[in-house]
């Protein structure tokens, strides 16, 4: 996972939260914000996946691990798991 893998994820959440703050305003509100708040909003939202993606995908390890955690699945990763089937040497 690279840099520029993060900035895309941040691009779009960041674009689609202000895709459903316009519709929320437009038709549960009815009535807008200025343009400054969803900036604001925008540049919060895209600033904290940077970091979230950031902490997640580089300090735990594989985005894989993050899902298992998430949905409490218990996958083992074969080439990580050693098993001794001889007989012990001492």
């Amino acid at each position: 996972m690279d840099i520029e893998t993060i900035f895309l994820l941040g691009f779009f959440t960041t674009a689609c939260f202000l895709i459903l703050q316009i519709i929320k305003m437009k038709y549960v509100d009815n009535e807008y914000k200025p343009l400054k708040e969803l900036v604001i909003d925008g540049v919060i939202v895209f600033t904290s996946t940077m970091i979230s993606a950031y902490g997640v995908l580089y300090m735990n390890g594989s985005f894989k691990d993050f899902m298992n955690v998430i949905t409490e699945s218990k996958t083992l990763d074969p080439a990580a798991a050693q098993v001794f089937t001889d007989t012990p040497g001492f």
